[in-house]
Formats: structure tokens, sequence, C-alpha cells
């Protein structure tokens, strides 16, 4: 097998045309994909391969991340639809949690407070604070165009999700806490990968310094990951449903900013009113 065959996600259509200012120079308009590929090749995950730049200049972007997804989400949806021995080990896991749980209410009352950070209300008001701050101050109307959809579309895909695989929530007698509807896939572990993941490759560019995209890198997987832990330590959700989330809501992400790269080559633009319309400088 080709040593490129999971590098097509992050090189699938990021060459994007270089603007051209008044006095006939390039001028950089960074993207969410165009961000995604220095993230991956600055992680050494990208290789110039004939492949490579066959897939950048084709349309398949989003269906490779589809398909390299499909390979662990199918997993795991197969384990659970099937009542696979995944399932089994999920219980185990859930069951030992509550027990720590009701031994030490001091880890109950941290998960309580880092799961807020994946709450759907905090999120919405990161992704619209993000917005106006890259359409009135930074004049990335674009980014803040790729970031609003691409978190309204996770929401979506994860409800959709939810309902066909319709997974009862673990169930204790005496639970530490409790979630209305069902459990596959974690929405606070797939909605908090859509949202800090695209953030994080908006602030890719901008960053610069490898030292600076290593740490916000690790800060954002941190948070993604003690978020989808507190839905486990808290019982409201079984280990898989949260490791199906952060999958899925990756994929995604690269997917729309695939899609989103591909919009700008079609020629896309934002309507003409808020194209023109006054940005507040910083």
């Amino acid at each position: 097998m080709s040593k490129h065959w999971g590098l097509q996600v992050a090189t699938a259509r990021f060459r994007v045309p270089a603007a051209k200012s008044a006095n006939g120079r390039s001028c950089c308009s960074a993207t969410p994909a165009t961000d995604a590929h220095h993230f991956a090749k600055s992680l050494g995950l990208l290789q110039f391969s004939d492949t490579a730049r066959s897939i950048e200049n084709g349309s398949g972007g989003a269906v490779d991340v589809a398909q390299l997804d499909a390979v662990p989400f199918g997993v795991l949806l197969l384990e659970v639809i099937f009542n696979g021995p995944l399932v089994g080990l999920d219980q185990r896991i859930a069951n030992r949690q509550n027990l720590a749980d009701l031994r030490d209410g001091d880890r109950v009352t941290v998960a309580r407070i880092i799961t807020q950070l994946g709450s759907t209300q905090f999120l919405i008001g990161v992704v619209v604070l993000t917005c106006v701050y890259l359409a009135s101050f930074h004049r990335r109307r674009r980014q803040a165009l790729y970031l609003a959809p691409t978190a309204v579309l996770g929401v979506t895909t994860n409800n959709i999700i939810k309902v066909v695989v319709a997974r009862s929530r673990p169930h204790f007698d005496h639970a530490v806490a409790h979630a209305f509807g069902n459990s596959f896939p974690s929405g606070h572990a797939m909605n908090s990968t859509v949202v800090y993941g695209a953030i994080l490759l908006i602030a890719w560019g901008p960053l610069r310094t490898p030292s600076r995209r290593a740490v916000a890198a690790v800060l954002a997987a941190s948070l993604v990951i003690a978020i989808a832990t507190s839905r486990v330590v808290l019982g409201v959700h079984y280990a898989s449903d949260v490791v199906a989330g952060i999958v899925l809501g990756s994929a995604l992400v690269l997917a729309s900013a695939a899609a989103f790269t591909a919009w700008q080559h079609e020629g896309g633009h934002l309507p003409r009113s808020i194209e023109n319309a006054k940005t507040i400088q910083p």
C-alpha cells in the first residue's frame, strides 16, 4: 500500500490561486484549507507525490476524507448496531466510572465544569464571537463563512445519526448526571471537535511559527479530549460514543475545508453588500 494513502485528506484541493494586488504582486489570502495544508506539512504528513498533485487539481477532497473516516467510524457503528464485543466493553467502562463517581464527588464536580465547554450554548457563543471578530476586525469574512456553516453542519449530522442509530444512553440506579436524547455519537465530543478544530485551521496561518502552532494544536486536542472524557466520567455516554464523535468531527472539519476551497476555485464570492461592508481596523 502506498505511503501516501492517508495523506490525501490534507492535500485535496488545497492550492488556492494567489490574488493579485494593484501593483501586480501576488498577495496571499489564507483559507481554512490552505491552513490545513500547512498544518499537515509542518507535522511531516505531506509528501508531494504525483498522487498528491493530482488530488490538488481534482474534485474528490471531501470524498477522500469520507473514505478515510469510514474505516474507524464504520467499525464503531457496526459494533453498536450489531451489539458486538465493544458494547460489552463499553458497559464495563461505564459501570466502573459510575462506581468511581459515587466514591469521589470531586471528580464529578470537575467533569461538570469541563463538559460545559462542549455544550451547545457555549459552542454557539464561541462560534458567534469568532465570526464577529473575523468579519469585523480581521477582514477575514470568508473564514467566518467557513466556520458558521461547518458548525451547523456538525450539529445537524450528529442529530441525524443519533436518530438513525437510536442507541440508548448508559443507565444506572444511582446516576450522578442525566442527559436527554440518544447516545451515539456524542454531541459534545463531535461538536467540540468541529468548532475547535475549525478555529484551529483558521488560526493556523496567522500563528506562523512552529512553536505557536504546536501549542495551539496541543491545547485544542487537549480541550476536545477533556470534554469527551467528561462525558464518560459523568456516565452520560459510552466510550465508543465519544471516540466516534471525535473521529467523525475531525473528518467533517477537513471535508468542509476542502469543499470551501472548491467553492473558491469555482469563483465563489460573498454577496456584494458583505464584501464591501466597512470593517473595524485592529
